[in-house]
């Protein structure tokens, strides 16, 4: 199984309080974006799809339906070893090409940066 953009919420009977409620609502929104850092990150040099390793045993354990673990030994080759690394580079990647975009009216690419 790889990553995917697609994602689903599940009601959590016993939250908390309301404000958590409010975060998650939150997170889930951000993921509408997620398809752009995906389209983007998938054409930098290395990148390779990771797979996701299913957990049956721990679901039964813990409660829960599905459990899958990334191994992301692999990621961009052996150099970067987190997925979470790409967050930062994806962010600056952003910034400067909203920059670029606002004074040229043009949209540049990672590459062309």
């Amino acid at each position: 199984m790889y990553v995917t953009t697609e994602y689903s919420h599940f009601l959590n009977k016993t939250r908390l309080d309301e404000y958590k409620e409010i975060v998650a609502a939150i997170c889930v929104q951000n993921l509408s974006r997620w398809t752009d850092a995906i389209a983007e990150i998938s054409t930098w040099p290395e990148y390779e799809l990771q797979i996701l390793h299913s957990l049956p045993y721990w679901t039964g354990q813990l409660g829960i339906r599905k459990l899958f673990f990334k191994d992301e030994i692999k990621q961009f080759g052996a150099s970067l070893r987190s997925l979470k690394a790409l967050d930062a580079p994806y962010a600056v990647f952003k910034i400067l090409a909203e920059e670029v975009f606002s004074k040229t009216g043009v949209g540049p690419t990672s590459e062309e940066l």
